[in-house]
């Protein structure tokens, strides 16, 4: 009988464990589909940053390594005026890396006001 009860001990920690790990994987994911916002004050954008053809770097106050696609929320976007800005976390060792180097790649702004 010893057999079967540490047969089913061993079915049982198997069990606790891939639940845990699932539930963790869970927790991330729901972080990064949401993702992470920052309330910033947009300048314009950052000339001090090397251009892509298809991303700007943005000047924030404040500063900090924002990224963001030429698309009709880029367009929209008016100097001055203060912004959520709704980025993707990245986890792992190289966070907060992507192609353009250290920073956020803004998927959203969302405007606040404008003094």
């Amino acid at each position: 009988m010893t057999d079967a009860s540490s047969l089913a001990a061993k079915v049982t920690d198997t069990r606790n464990v891939t639940i845990a790990a699932v539930l963790a994987m869970a927790v991330l994911a729901v972080f990064w589909i949401i993702g992470k916002t920052d309330r910033v004050t947009y300048l314009g954008p950052d000339h001090g940053q090397v251009a892509m053809s298809n991303q700007v770097a943005l000047k924030t106050e404040p500063a900090d390594n924002y990224f963001i696609e030429r698309n009709a929320i880029y367009a929209a976007m008016k100097s001055g005026c203060r912004y959520d800005l709704t980025y993707a976390p990245e986890f792992g060792r190289n966070n907060r890396a992507n192609t353009r180097g250290h920073g956020k790649y803004v998927r959203s702004a969302t405007l606040v006001g404008c003094p």
